[in-house]
């Protein structure tokens, strides 16, 4: 294909037909040029094509891996839940509580949930007592309380309808009991969270503000199910004794 620049040369300066000289032009061979610009073209739709094809593999790959940390998770869950109820049948007396919450604090590490301690909110409304079971690192112990305040409040937690979640107690204390928390825990405690079953709440503190997911918090829903089963078996087993 040729392509052609052509202009009229005039006698005068201002042109008309009368004074029409000739013709002058340049003519090009473009036909080079357009195949470059169609191979040109045809290169860049490949690898438009070929990035979008790259960009769908890369979503298909990270939907695979985001559904099998999610199977991990729940087989994870599944396991420790587990090895929680076998703890408890496990229990022939009140003491052996320990061995319990030695089990749950494993099984949290190895969910990689952040938190420090844990404890046991026991309403004993016979007595009109609380008894408090705190765990954290190796230890733990009962302790017992009578105050009307404590009572009241650990019996509204456990006939909420589902977990209170204090995410932040630096940001906001609405019951005024950070100094009270940190009192027995230990600077700093950021969040909290109690998970009402039929016999008290089951309470996870950490260090760290908004540290437990929707994830987890669903997780310590199923294990408070299990502590339920755990003070129904000790209960048998007082009524046996």
């Amino acid at each position: 294909m040729v392509e052609i620049e052509a202009e009229g040369v005039y006698s005068s300066q201002r042109p008309c037909s009368t004074d029409f000289l000739y013709t002058q032009g340049v003519a090009r061979n473009i036909s080079d040029r357009e195949l470059e610009e169609a191979s040109l073209q045809g290169q860049q739709e490949s690898a438009r094509r070929i990035g979008a094809h790259a960009g769908q593999i890369r979503s298909a790959y990270r939907q695979l891996q985001q559904q099998i940390k999610v199977r991990q998770r729940q087989e994870a869950e599944a396991e420790s839940i587990q090895k929680i109820r076998d703890a408890i049948w496990r229990i022939s007396k009140a003491e052996q509580i320990d061995d319990v919450l030695c089990t749950i604090h494993d099984s949290l590490r190895g969910l990689d949930i952040d938190f420090y301690g844990i404890s046991i909110n026991h309403v004993d409304k016979s007595r009109s007592i609380v008894r408090h079971y705190s765990f954290a690192g190796d230890e733990g112990g009962w302790t017992v309380s009578q105050d009307r305040v404590v009572i009241e409040r650990v019996s509204n937690l456990v006939q909420a309808d589902g977990p209170t979640y204090h995410v932040d107690l630096h940001r906001e204390d609405l019951w005024e009991e950070h100094d009270k928390i940190e009192s027995g825990w230990g600077p700093p405690i950021r969040s909290v969270i109690d998970v009402p079953f039929e016999a008290g709440t089951f309470a996870v503190n950490s260090r760290s503000p908004e540290a437990f997911s929707e994830r987890d918090q669903q997780f310590l829903v199923k294990m408070a199910v299990v502590l339920q089963e755990g003070f129904r078996h000790m209960s048998d087993l007082q009524d046996v004794q």
